[in-house]
């Protein structure tokens, strides 16, 4: 069996960012208290929900809709 080093590498670099960003958004309350997918054991489907709700109801009152998306996974 072969393991390659570089993917070890990767997923530990990419735990170490997503720790750091995580606990720099949680100290400073930087996301917002009812996102979900962010915060442990707040599901994404519920949120993808809302969000086309919102933006069907934009779009019947002719309003703009701006989205930010980023998306962190940790496995």
């Amino acid at each position: 069996m072969h393991l390659s080093v570089t993917c070890v590498v990767s997923k530990l670099m990419e735990r170490i960012v997503y720790s750091s960003i995580m606990n720099h958004a949680n100290m400073h309350n930087i996301l917002y208290p009812l996102q979900r997918g962010f915060h442990a054991r707040r599901s994404c489907e519920t949120q993808l929900i809302d969000l086309v709700n919102d933006i069907a109801n934009n779009m019947q009152s002719d309003l703009q809709t701006d989205i930010c998306i980023l998306d962190f996974a940790y496995f």
